[in-house]
């Protein structure tokens, strides 16, 4: 932080520690952090989160297998009403890439992940960000389209809560 003209050294938060994360996306409240952990030694990465009460930031703490899986999780994005929206491959029917699914909280807990339709192509959906009212989400997707290979996409979301097509930004 900046203190007057100068910048405080960098400080390592405890939830992270020596753990490779990335992907940070603070909730629209600004009390949750939901982040993407890689496992030691592997690939895999899964979802997690810490919650800030009173100014201080809990452990992390991994999502559920609702949302986890044995493949690769990738970023997240939560909703006013915590509604989880996040990137995995676990579609296996294409091979490779990353699909947009969403989780929505009952009680305590979150339900299975669900696949957004209309949003997911045969290429790998990455990043994703949700508006906080769930009425646009802005998506990276690797499409070969294009020469620039990687662009940003946008999709609105119906009145019948279906999504549009992505539109290239």
């Amino acid at each position: 932080r900046k203190v007057g003209n100068d910048w405080t050294t960098p400080i390592i938060p405890a939830y992270i520690g020596d753990d490779s994360v990335f992907f940070p996306m603070y909730s629209p409240d600004s009390k949750t952090l939901t982040f993407t952990k890689r496992h030691p030694n592997s690939m895999q990465t899964d979802l997690f989160y810490c919650e800030n009460n009173n100014g201080k930031w809990s452990d992390s703490k991994r999502y559920s297998d609702s949302m986890n899986s044995i493949y690769r999780e990738g970023s997240s994005c939560l909703s006013i009403n915590n509604k989880l929206y996040f990137t995995s491959n676990r579609d296996t029917a294409f091979g490779c890439c990353g699909d947009i699914y969403y989780s929505y909280r009952r009680g305590s807990s979150y339900c299975n992940a669900i696949k957004v339709d209309n949003v997911n192509s045969d290429f790998d959906e990455e990043g994703v960000y949700i508006s906080p009212n769930e009425d646009y989400m802005i998506l990276q997707s690797w499409k070969t389209e294009y020469n620039t290979k990687h662009d940003l996409y946008i999709s609105y979301r119906k009145k019948d809560c279906s999504w549009t097509k992505a539109l290239r930004l």
